[in-house]
C-alpha cells in the first residue's frame, strides 16, 4: 500500500494546477509532522482552504512540466527574467546555447558593418554579389566589378597579334620579331633589323659605295682638280675644265651688212680644246655694192656656246669670180659684237672665208 505524503504549503495565495480545467488554492499555512520520505510515484495530498484536502496527486504529475536545475532542457519559447546571468559561449559556437551580451559583442566584432564595411584578411564575396563599378583608372583596393574589368580590358591590346593606337611605348628590353630586310611597314623594328638595314647604307661622312651608285638630279659635289684621275665624282665644272677636243657644226647668223647684201649660203665650225681655247671658222656669200669701200658684217657670238672669253681675233679672205682676193679682218673685244670687214677692189659677188680663235676665261 502506497504511503500518503502530505506537503506543507507555505505560500498563501499559491495557485497549483492540479487539473487542466480546475484550480485549487491554498489560503492558509499548514504544519505537517511525522512526514516520511516518499518516492516519485507516491500520492501527495494538496491541502486547500479551511484545512481541507482538495486534491490527491502523485509527485511525478507535479514535476512533469518542470526543467532540471542542473543542465535544464526547455521546450517551446522559454523567457529568461531580466538580469539573468549565463555562461558566455566560445567564439564560433553555433548551437541553441544562450548567447550572452559578451558572446554577441565578441561575435559582432568579427563582422563588418553593412554600410561602408572594412574587411581584413582575404574576404570572399558570394557568387552574384552586386557592387559599385569604379571609374576607369581607379587603382585601389575597391571591388572590381565585371563592368570595371571589361572597361579596363577594352583599353588593353590582345597578347596575340595586338593592335595599338596612339603612340605606344615599349619597355626597355622588349623582345620582338625581326622583320625581313626591306620591310617598310609599321611593324616594330628590332635592333637586328636596324643593324641589317644600316649595313646596306653608306656613312654620311666619307661614304663608300658599291655596285653602280646613282646620284639624284641636282646633287652638289666637290669639283676635283684638273689632274685628278680617281673614282671621285666628276662635277660638270670638272668635265668642262677637262674637255677633250670637241668638233661640231656651228651655224652663225649675220646682221647689219655695210656696202653689201647677204647671200643665202652660210656655214660654220666650232672647235673647243680643254674648255680654254676655241677655234671657229665660217663662210658665206655676199654681193658688194661699191668697189674700194669698206664693207663690214656682224656675226653671232660663238662664245655663247662655251661661256666668257678674253678676246676673239681672226683673219680671212674674200674673192670674187674674177679671182680678185682681198684680206678680211675679224675681231671682237669683250662686251662688243664680233665683226669682220674687208676692202673690195671691185663690186660683185664675193665668197668670204674667216678663221678665228680665242681663249675662254
Amino acid at each position: 500500500m502506497k504511503k500518503i505524503m502530505i506537503i506543507l504549503v507555505v505560500l498563501v495565495q499559491t495557485t497549483i494546477f492540479a487539473q487542466a480545467d480546475k484550480l485549487q488554492t491554498i489560503e492558509k499555512k499548514l504544519k505537517l509532522t511525522n512526514v516520511s520520505v516518499g518516492t516519485i510515484s507516491d500520492d501527495i495530498l494538496l491541502i486547500g482552504a479551511r484545512d481541507k484536502v482538495v486534491k490527491k496527486v502523485t509527485l511525478n504529475n507535479l514535476l512533469i512540466n518542470k526543467a532540471n536545475i542542473d543542465s535544464p532542457t526547455f521546450t517551446g519559447t522559454p523567457t529568461l527574467p531580466t538580469g539573468t546571468v549565463a555562461t558566455t559561449q566560445t567564439v564560433g559556437n553555433n548551437s541553441t546555447a544562450v548567447a550572452t551580451t559578451a558572446f554577441v559583442s565578441m561575435a559582432d566584432n568579427l563582422k563588418a558593418n553593412l554600410a561602408s564595411p572594412t574587411f581584413t584578411g582575404t574576404p570572399t564575396l558570394p557568387t552574384g554579389t552586386i557592387a559599385t563599378t569604379q571609374t576607369a583608372g581607379n587603382n585601389s583596393t575597391a571591388v572590381a566589378t565585371t563592368a570595371f574589368v571589361s572597361m579596363a580590358d577594352n583599353l588593353k591590346a590582345n597578347l596575340a597579334s595586338p593592335t595599338f593606337t596612339g603612340t605606344p611605348t615599349l619597355p626597355t628590353g622588349t623582345i620582338a620579331t625581326t622583320q625581313t630586310a626591306g620591310n617598310n611597314s609599321t611593324a616594330v623594328a628590332t635592333t637586328a633589323f636596324v643593324s641589317m638595314a644600316d649595313n646596306l647604307k653608306a656613312n654620311l661622312a666619307s661614304p663608300t659605295f658599291t655596285g653602280t651608285p646613282t646620284l639624284p638630279t641636282g646633287t652638289i659635289a666637290t669639283t676635283q682638280t684638273a689632274t685628278n684621275n680617281s673614282t671621285a665624282v666628276a662635277t660638270t665644272a670638272f668635265v668642262q675644265n677637262n674637255l677633250p677636243n670637241t668638233n661640231g657644226n656651228w651655224l652663225p647668223t649675220f646682221s647689219l651688212p655695210v656696202n653689201c647684201t647677204l647671200g643665202a649660203t652660210a656655214s660654220g665650225t666650232l672647235i673647243i680644246t680643254n674648255n680654254k681655247f676655241a677655234y671657229i671658222s665660217f663662210s658665206l656669200t655676199v654681193t658688194v655694192t661699191n668697189a674700194n669701200t669698206w664693207t663690214a658684217i656682224r656675226v653671232s657670238d660663238p662664245t655663247s656656246y662655251v661661256g666668257a672669253r678674253n678676246a676673239l681675233v681672226g683673219f680671212g679672205f674674200a674673192y670674187n669670180s674674177n679671182t680678185n682676193i682681198v684680206p678680211v679682218m675679224f675681231r671682237q673685244t669683250i662686251g662688243t659684237v664680233p665683226t669682220f670687214s674687208f676692202f673690195p677692189t671691185a663690186a660683185g659677188v664675193y665668197e668670204i672665208i674667216v678663221f678665228a680663235s680665242y681663249r675662254t676665261i
